[in-house]
């Protein structure tokens, strides 16, 4: 580039886009800060487009990235203190186990399933080497109850004795790991 060319390309005035881009960051921070941060380039872009703005979801994600602008984050799991504690007390009889019939080992878990536009909760228990369900529940809320009732109800068969209750470790304390 020659110094001539360098120097013209200083004093030239700012393009259109590059005044738009100006305004819409300048709209972007504004309605960033009045929502307290929560809201991300999806939503900003959806409140642009309300208010009248011509702009794509790409140009609005390039100018937060460009004005060094991010949306909070959401603490999406929190560990709950002494978990692991708690959890090693109970062996992991899985590791040994060798299941060649029905009834030795069941299993237990939950499961969440959009129904029309709420979720809903399956808490099942299902024999390992069959796959048969013994028990199941559909329920509004996830809660230990659920959970438990789901297990009292697979054993109300009588189950061999020694038969080991497996299940993921989940946080409803119904489903924790045991034998009959």
């Amino acid at each position: 580039m020659s110094r001539g060319g360098y120097y013209d390309w200083r004093q030239r005035e700012a393009n259109r886009y590059a005044e738009q881009d100006r305004v819409v960051s300048q709209e972007i921070t504004r309605l960033l800060s009045l929502h307290q941060g929560r809201y991300g380039s999806p939503r900003l872009y959806q409140l642009l487009r309300t208010a009248g703005w011509v702009v794509s979801r790409r140009r609005v994600v390039r100018l937060m990235r460009a004005a060094g602008l991010r949306a909070k984050a959401v603490c999406g799991y929190r560990a709950k203190r002494n978990i692991h504690a708690q959890y090693t007390r109970h062996p992991n009889r899985l590791w040994t186990a060798t299941v060649t019939a029905p009834n030795q080992v069941w299993v237990g878990d939950i499961t969440y399933l959009k129904v029309g536009q709420t979720w809903r909760y399956l808490a099942i228990v299902m024999d390992q080497h069959s796959r048969r369900i013994l028990a199941w529940a559909l329920a509004k809320h996830r809660t230990a109850a659920v959970t438990c009732d789901v297990l009292a109800r697979a054993a109300k068969g009588r189950p061999a004795p020694g038969v080991i209750f497996h299940s993921d470790r989940g946080s409803e304390g119904g489903f924790n790991r045991n034998t009959f």
